[in-house]
C-alpha cells in the first residue's frame, strides 16, 4: 500500500505541474535580406519588403551608413534626404522577447552604386589646318575619371582613344567623340560628347532659317536654311498653334503640307550637334490666295553662273553671301534697290543670300552652276 501510494502522489504532482505552466511563444525577426540600388535612385524603399517571416510589432533602427532619409516607425529609407544623398547603409529589425525568450533581430542591407557621370557635352570649332593636339577631356565638364573615349563620327585626323586627344589634319571632317563611364548593375553607364567642328561657324551660330517663297507650292509653306556644316537636324512645326509636329531631316529645307489659306506655321530647326547649336525659329503665313510673296522682287537668273541680279523693292544697304557652312564668300555695302552682282569667283553650289534694309533683313537662297 505504501508504494501504490507513493506513485499516486508523483502522478498527481505531475498533473499539478503540467495544470500550472503556460507556454511561451518566442518572437521572429524573420530573415535578412538585402537590395542594391544606384544613388540616383529617388524610390523609398520599403524595409519590410526587404526581410522575409517577420512578426508584427518590431522596431527599426540604423546601425550603419549616413545620408538619406530614414523612417524609423514606418519602416522606410530613401537615398536622397537633406543630410544628402546616403552611402550603403544597414538596419535592424528587433523584435523584444519575454522571459525566457531572447529578442529576435534580422537585417535589411541596402548596398548602394554610385552612378557614373561622364560629364556635360561640350564643342569646339577648328580649322583643318590647326596642328594642335586637342585635349578632348576640356571639351567636356564635370566628367567622373577613368572613362573611355570612342569616336562615333567623322573622318580624318588623329585619334588616340588612350589619352582622349584629338589632331584634326587637312581633309578632315565634322567629327564626334563619345565618352563613356561604366556603371556596376544596377547603375548604368554614362555618356557625354565632345563635337569638333572642323571649318565650321563659330560655336552657338544658329542657322539662317527663312520662309522659302520660291518653293512654298499650293497650300504649304516651305522653310529653308543653311547646315552649317551638320548633316542632321530636328525640327518641330505648329500650325495656328495646334499639336506640334516633330522629325528629323538631312536636308537643309522642309515643306508643310496640306496648309489652309490665312494659317500661319510656327517652324523650329537645330542642327544635331548638342550644345553646339541653339535652335532656330520662325513663322510664316500662307496668303489667301495661297502664294508667297518673294523675299526679294526678283533675283535671277537662278541657277546663275557669273552675275546675279537682284531687285528690291527698297534699298538695300549691304548683302552678305555664305555658303552652306556658313562661311562668308561676299561681302559689299550698297544704297541701291536694282543691282547686279559679280560671283564668277564661286565655286558651283548652293549659297544663301542676306540682304540688309533700313527695317530687318532678307535672306533668300542661291544656287551656281
Amino acid at each position: 500500500m505504501k508504494k501504490l501510494y507513493f506513485v499516486l502522489t508523483l502522478l498527481l504532482s505531475a498533473a499539478s505541474i503540467q495544470a500550472n505552466t503556460t507556454m511561451i511563444g518566442c518572437p521572429s525577426a524573420g530573415q535578412d535580406g538585402f537590395i542594391t540600388i544606384s544613388d540616383n535612385d529617388l524610390s523609398t524603399i520599403d524595409l519590410f519588403s526587404l526581410i522575409t517571416g517577420e512578426q508584427t510589432g518590431g522596431t527599426w533602427i540604423r546601425v550603419a551608413g549616413a545620408g538619406g532619409t530614414f523612417d524609423s516607425v514606418n519602416g522606410t529609407f530613401t537615398v536622397y534626404g537633406l543630410s544628402g544623398i546616403a552611402t550603403t547603409s544597414f538596419f535592424i529589425y528587433t523584435i523584444s522577447g519575454i522571459f525566457p525568450c531572447l529578442d529576435d533581430s534580422s537585417s535589411a542591407n541596402v548596398f548602394i552604386c554610385q552612378q557614373p557621370d561622364a560629364g556635360l557635352d561640350g564643342c569646339l570649332a577648328v580649322q583643318d589646318t590647326n596642328p594642335t593636339i586637342i585635349d578632348l577631356y576640356s571639351i567636356i565638364t564635370g566628367e567622373d575619371p577613368q572613362g573611355v573615349w570612342t569616336r562615333t563620327s567623322g573622318v580624318g585626323g588623329t585619334f588616340s582613344a588612350a589619352a582622349g586627344t584629338y589632331s584634326p589634319s587637312i581633309g578632315a571632317t565634322t567629327s564626334t567623340f563619345t565618352y563613356t563611364t561604366v556603371g556596376v548593375v544596377p547603375c548604368i553607364n554614362d555618356t557625354s560628347t565632345a563635337t569638333i567642328i572642323i571649318n565650321g561657324p563659330p560655336i552657338g551660330q544658329a542657322v539662317d532659317l527663312f520662309c522659302d517663297g520660291a518653293n512654298s507650292t499650293e497650300n504649304s509653306v516651305a522653310f529653308d536654311w543653311n547646315n552649317v556644316g551638320q548633316i542632321s537636324f530636328n525640327f518641330s512645326y505648329t500650325i495656328n498653334g495646334g499639336p506640334t509636329v516633330s522629325g528629323n531631316t538631312t536636308i537643309s529645307n522642309y515643306q508643310v503640307l496640306n496648309v489652309d489659306p490665312g494659317s500661319s506655321v510656327t517652324f523650329t530647326v537645330q542642327p544635331v550637334g548638342g550644345s553646339c547649336f541653339p535652335s532656330s525659329t520662325t513663322t510664316c503665313s500662307l496668303l489667301a490666295n495661297t502664294v508667297f510673296e518673294s523675299d526679294v522682287a526678283a533675283y535671277y537668273p537662278n541657277p546663275f553662273h557669273d552675275i546675279l541680279n537682284l531687285k528690291f523693292a527698297e534699298p538695300v544697304k549691304s548683302i552678305r553671301i555664305t555658303n552652306v557652312l556658313g562661311q562668308q564668300v561676299f561681302s559689299s555695302v550698297y544704297n541701291e534697290k536694282d543691282f547686279q552682282i559679280n560671283l564668277a569667283h564661286l565655286s558651283s553650289g548652293t549659297y544663301f543670300a542676306r540682304a540688309q534694309m533700313a527695317k530687318g533683313f532678307k535672306t533668300f537662297k542661291i544656287v551656281k552652276n
